[in-house]
């Protein structure tokens, strides 16, 4: 399954081998520009503003999402920094 990120455009292969399950909410963070959508139903959508703070106030924000936002972001920075 390819899906697009709603902030970049990136295209966004999900595997779907038959011992994963997604659950049919879930957030996701695009591999590619580090923004954080919603997985929902087989799709990705951006995220509500009630949604992202509902995610900011659980714990997972601060140990996963954030930090591998960050890292993504920072990589992106670099990335293209190489390039100019």
């Amino acid at each position: 399954m390819t899906l697009l990120c709603p902030h970049c455009q990136f295209k966004v292969a999900i595997p779907q081998p038959a011992a994963v399950v997604i659950p049919p909410i879930a957030p996701f963070i695009c591999e590619d520009c580090g923004g954080v959508s919603l997985f929902v139903d087989g799709s990705i959508r951006e995220m509500r503003p009630c949604e992202m703070d509902a995610l900011k106030s659980n714990p997972i924000w601060e140990k996963v999402v954030r930090p591998m936002r960050i890292f993504i972001q920072r990589k992106r920075l670099i990335r293209k920094a190489q390039y100019n």
